[in-house]
């Protein structure tokens, strides 16, 4: 427990329910979050301990964090994880129609510092992961929450909300926002509905199981989350340094959200991203070299604007031979439509579709 004299504590209020839209702004894809007002409290409690302090690389008896999971001998490091999905964002940024629209989202031009600091929030993006319920998925006879059912990685950033965060502590948060306005919080919750649904606080009474966030079993969710913020420092720099604050605008915000999950869909394509279980610190530069190579050949790398081409088939994009009937209906829907929802049960394809229909529209 950090002791009430030395924590500090910022609050941030957020966004709460949402429903995923696709939309069509002037021949440009915006895949967006239609935010409703029901706010959420978001703690950050910070104390001593620093992301800076961690000056050692992991050792071997250290249990990394995973973002990626095969089996136990065949895991993508979160970090590496991460990077592939912030390396996509920022492939996709240097699409000069898309950054001319985000430049329009954010009522101003983008300099370096900005377009690092989006990169960086796309980096965040699965941040959650590193609590040991969802660690330990692979093994449940293992894990150590007391919850009747698995924990995830997106409501758990929020449980324990009345516990100093751990996470929050290791990841440096409250210097994000300082740094970075207050914009930084509400990307950073874009990033986390990568998934298509905005997150919020559970519904559940109580502040939800607290050893999630504690050490277990080998594995310390503060120490793999200060080699996290490490990474993040190490591999934005520019995100770090002076210039002015992000911009605060709905618009952004939504565009954001979209790109970040596109950004997610293609940096988890495993042909493109292979599986790296040893820690790497300068494994962004690989990440940078395979989003190049996934961006242009899915489709979503041009020099300028070019018109009447012909959308990329559905093996093109994906290596799949046929789409399922959701992604059959999706490639029906008139490029003129300017409102697309898409509403089906879990597994039925519904990011594949919504690929497929940014590809329709780039």
């Amino acid at each position: 427990m950090v002791p009430a004299a030395t924590a500090k504590c910022t609050i941030a209020r957020g966004i709460g329910k949402g429903i995923f839209l696709l939309r069509n702004f002037r021949a440009t894809i915006s895949l967006a979050i239609h935010l409703y007002a029901e706010p959420f409290i978001f703690l950050v409690i910070s104390n001593t301990a620093s992301a800076q302090d961690l000056t050692d690389e992991p050792t071997h008896q250290a249990i990394p964090a995973w973002g990626k999971y095969r089996d136990e001998s065949n895991f993508h490091l979160l970090e590496h994880h991460c990077a592939d999905v912030a390396a996509v964002f920022e492939a996709l940024l240097c699409d000069p129609v898309l950054h001319s629209r985000f430049e329009r989202a954010a009522g101003r031009d983008l300099c370096l510092v900005t377009e690092a600091r989006l990169a960086a929030c796309a980096f965040l993006h699965d941040f959650g992961k590193l609590n040991n319920d969802f660690q330990f998925k692979p093994r449940r006879s293992r894990r150590n929450s007391s919850s009747s059912r698995p924990v995830g990685h997106i409501e758990a950033v929020f449980f324990c909300r009345r516990r100093p965060h751990i996470w929050a502590n290791a990841l440096e948060l409250d210097q994000i926002f300082d740094l970075w306005g207050p914009a930084a919080k509400s990307l950073l919750l874009a990033a986390l509905s990568h998934h298509g649904r905005p997150p919020s606080s559970p519904s559940r009474t109580g502040s939800g199981p607290p050893e999630i966030w504690q050490p277990f079993d080998g594995y310390d969710p503060q120490k793999a989350a200060m080699l996290l913020s490490k990474r993040l420092r190490s591999w934005f720099p520019e995100a770090f340094g002076s210039g002015p604050k992000l911009p605060d605008t709905p618009a952004l915000a939504h565009l954001f959200a979209g790109i970040t999950a596109l950004a997610d869909q293609i940096g988890s394509d495993e042909n493109f991203f292979p599986f790296t279980s040893d820690p790497d610190p300068d494994y962004m530069v690989r990440a940078r070299k395979l989003a190049s190579i996934a961006v242009s050949k899915k489709g979503f790398r041009r020099i300028r604007r070019i018109e009447h081409v012909q959308p990329a088939s559905f093996s093109e994009i994906f290596g799949h031979k046929s789409p399922r009937p959701l992604q059959q209906e999706i490639q029906a829907v008139p490029l003129g439509c300017q409102l697309v929802i898409l509403e089906s049960e879990t597994g039925s394809g519904k990011t594949e579709a919504a690929v497929m229909r940014f590809e329709a529209l780039w």
